[in-house]
């Protein structure tokens, strides 16, 4: 066994051994789930209130994301879930898009841009807006 394996292993048993929470139900949380809420109580102090509150805190890791569970741990609502966009451009499309992100404040990296979300945001905003008013002054 591997010493970050051992550590992990002695981390949670720590935190979940005296408990009587079943192996299964622990195996079924994970590891990474259990390795947060160890790290996030380790600084408790041991008692029947901490104890209650790694319960509950179990109950929470098996109905969200590992993602999901610091937040819920300090009481903060979790991030909204992200969406991922996909785009298969043309060269020109693509030359179009690194001009507006290059406009916008994306800075290269690698083979594409840093911040591009909100460059692109920014972007999208202000064409819909542009498109608004031109419908708003064609009406008139």
């Amino acid at each position: 066994m591997s010493r970050r394996a051992l550590l992990y292993h002695l981390k949670i048993g720590r935190t979940f051994d005296h408990l009587g929470v079943p192996p299964t139900r622990l195996a079924e949380i994970g590891w990474t789930k259990l390795s947060i809420i160890a790290q996030h109580f380790k600084d408790h102090d041991d008692g029947e209130e901490r104890d209650a509150l790694v319960l509950q805190a179990l109950s929470c890791a098996e109905n969200c994301t590992a993602k999901e569970l610091p937040p819920i741990l300090n009481g903060e609502p979790p991030e909204a879930k992200k969406r991922s966009i996909h785009l298969r451009l043309t060269p020109w499309q693509y030359k179009v898009f690194a001009a507006a992100m290059s406009e916008f404040k994306a800075t290269p990296a690698g083979r594409g841009f840093a911040d591009k979300e909100r460059a692109a945001t920014e972007a999208l905003t202000l064409a819909l807006k542009a498109r608004s008013a031109e419908t708003t002054i064609g009406k008139t």
